[in-house]
């Protein structure tokens, strides 16, 4: 919705999860779309916002067990896509969209929420200009093990997070916030910034003073050393 309120103006939505009440914290859509396929929510907030948009709206899981038919349409419409999005913090997910994506020669951003929302990360792959999703992932992993404290675990599947004793949750502001950085990402690789704003394919974005943040707003970018 924060796209097309910039002007992009042609959407590929992909997703098989529907808008439950538990949702309704930290997503853009209300009690009206409760039981509708998040892809058709949003394709109807898109369009309340721009609606000269063009939008397809594909209700089916990434890499799912689904006919070869219905997979190959998906892949030739990210196939044709510009920039790829990853919301799904499913590895699995962005294995499969970055093989589309370094066939093609699209962009591939994706990123996620620390639990508790303490901050969050996003990261960026352009064909001639960062390396590849594959080596981004391997460096921020790496990254992961080098650091004396692991990053908060989740609870579950959701944004809630637990230390010891102590359980900690993530608010809608900081799905918001990272969601407004992974924007301003997809914006800046859309208009073909020269030279870019970000000068590094992986920016961990803090929110609070915990973990490897020092304090509110504190950003670590960090280099990947491949080709």
């Amino acid at each position: 919705v924060s796209l097309a309120r910039s002007g992009v103006k042609k959407f590929e939505l992909i997703d098989d999860d529907i808008i439950h009440s538990g949702n309704l914290e930290r997503h853009d859509c209300d009690w009206r779309d409760v039981g509708l396929h998040k892809v058709n929510a949003v394709s109807r907030r898109i369009k309340l916002v721009s609606t000269e948009a063009k939008i397809s709206v594909r209700r089916v899981a990434i890499g799912s067990q689904v006919s070869s038919t219905e997979m190959a349409a998906v892949n030739g419409a990210l196939n044709g896509c510009n920039v790829i999005i990853d919301a799904t913090a499913n590895p699995a997910v962005l294995n499969h969209l970055a093989a589309i994506s370094l066939s093609s020669g699209s962009t591939l951003i994706w990123g996620g929420i620390f639990a508790g929302g303490i901050g969050g990360f996003m990261a960026r792959s352009r064909e001639n200009f960062e390396p590849t999703p594959f080596h981004i992932r391997q460096a921020l992993n790496q990254y992961y093990e080098d650091i004396d404290t692991p990053p908060p675990l989740h609870s579950g599947s959701g944004y809630d997070g637990h230390d010891h004793d102590e359980v900690y949750i993530a608010t809608d502001s900081e799905v918001s916030m990272m969601a407004g950085h992974i924007c301003s990402l997809t914006l800046d690789t859309m208009l073909n910034m020269d030279p870019s704003e970000y000068d590094y394919p992986i920016y961990l974005v803090g929110f609070k003073r915990e973990w490897i943040f020092e304090s509110a707003f504190h950003v670590k970018p960090i280099e990947v050393n491949a080709p």
